[in-house]
């Protein structure tokens, strides 16, 4: 696999815990905007977080 520009992978990376963080501030606000339990969403996304691993199968490593 040819290497990518300089520091891309640390920018995804970053982008990609940026998003995490966001969502996981927004879903608990949705859920009791919607007359839901605070928690009601986690359980539906908790899966799509994306490891630092998965990357490279990813073709960012």
């Amino acid at each position: 696999m040819a290497a990518g520009p300089s520091g891309f992978r640390e920018a995804v990376l970053a982008c990609i815990e940026a998003m995490e963080a966001l969502c996981d501030r927004m879903l608990p606000a949705f859920a009791v905007a919607l007359g839901m339990l605070e928690g009601h969403f986690a359980r539906f996304f908790a899966a799509y977080h994306l490891a630092p691993a998965a990357l490279p199968a990813a073709g960012l490593g």
